[in-house]
């Protein structure tokens, strides 16, 4: 499955699928500037998810929501259910039950696994590619990609698992995303001579008003803030893998079908690999530095030959929405400035609020 959905995420395809995440975050902006006229003191977490699920119902489904807009509230709910009731452990009697899955994931073949919320999801994409195929429609974007899947799949590959791929899609990039750009909003509001940087390297190198996903790849600055900030607040906190044949790693004998935890919260805060980890320091990750990141330390994508698929797609996303709402406003820290995650959180780093005031740049 993964072979067949590369190709989703080459750059021609990146370049149709991003060019309406630039209308959507100019609206998401425009709305940021009517709500700061009330008050200036905003909670960008339930903007942000907003903003990144609008984006993928667009750009997977060709679907139009306003959940950036604080409209299609239940849909949102809904979609933020899924994540909550997954990978929350709210009780001993939830903990127990992921204890005994990473044993013994073969149970999942018989007892399932994602809630009904997800179903729904799954559905939608179904119905999506059965109204294009009744009406002929051809519109390029993920779930026409799916269509062409189910013409050439083949066994083991089922339609129900190419349905199931529009589910994935939404939770890998909506919380995650959301995630990122709350955290990188608070990195930055309390960071104020990284912020004057990022301001005035879009300002040299773009302007204020042409910001595009053709033109932000000037932006390195900025991608090393986003890539620093993935760092300390990574969406996913460990990555777990099994093994699929003996071999010896480091000197370490594997045996085939051990299962393997890589912690990626954990090392990213290793002195050994970052120095002075509890500092927010982007200019790590800046090109004259690359020979200093040892590979495979930085895994908030994961690594090598399963590094996540949609890696290129969120970080020109991201880049997209901070480039334009840096241009557009100044982030400045309060007294309820702050990232305080979530406990009971399983998987994801995840936190409630991320405030911070906002002013017009003239």
């Amino acid at each position: 499955m993964r072979k067949l959905l590369t190709p989703t995420f080459t750059s021609g395809k990146l370049k149709s699928m991003l060019h309406p995440v630039e209308s959507i975050a100019d609206s998401t902006l425009d709305f940021i500037a009517q709500k700061a006229q009330d008050n200036p003191e905003i909670d960008f977490r339930p903007i942000m998810q907003g903003f990144t699920l609008d984006g993928i119902t667009k750009v997977a489904f060709g679907i139009d929501t306003n959940c950036r807009l604080g409209e299609d509230v239940d849909f949102l709910k809904m979609v933020q259910s899924i994540v909550e009731d997954s990978v929350v452990i709210k009780s001993y009697p939830i903990a127990i039950m992921w204890t005994v899955l990473f044993h013994f994931p073969e149970i999942l073949k018989h007892a399932g696994f994602w809630p009904e919320a997800a179903m729904k999801i799954k559905k939608m994409t179904k119905d999506v590619m059965d109204e294009r195929d009744e009406k002929n429609i051809k519109v390029g974007d993920f779930v026409d990609r799916l269509r062409d899947f189910k013409k050439v799949a083949a066994l083991p590959i089922t339609e129900g698992m190419i349905e199931a791929q529009g589910m994935i899609f939404v939770l890998a990039g909506f919380d995650t995303t959301a995630n990122t750009l709350g955290s990188l909003i608070y990195k930055v509001a309390t960071h104020p001579e990284v912020q004057d940087k990022i301001y005035k390297e879009i300002i040299d190198n773009i302007g204020s008003d042409d910001i595009t996903h053709e033109n932000i790849a000037s932006l390195e600055y900025l991608e090393a803030c986003i890539m620093e900030n993935l760092r300390q607040c990574p969406p996913a906190l460990e990555h777990d893998r099994t093994c699929v044949k003996d071999c010896v790693v480091n000197g370490i004998k594997i045996r085939k079908g051990v299962r393997i935890q890589m912690p990626i919260y954990a090392g990213h805060y290793d002195s050994e690999f970052f120095p002075e980890p509890e500092k927010y320091q982007p200019q790590r990750f800046l090109k004259e530095n690359a020979d200093s990141i040892i590979p495979y330390t930085w895994r908030p994508f994961g690594s090598g030959n399963r590094v996540c698929i949609g890696q290129r797609f969120a970080m020109m996303e991201m880049k997209i929405f901070f480039a334009k709402f840096m241009a557009k406003f100044k982030l400045i820290s309060t007294e309820k400035s702050g990232i305080n995650p979530v406990k009971g959180s399983f998987g994801l780093f995840q936190y409630l609020e991320s405030i911070a005031k906002v002013e017009l740049r003239n």
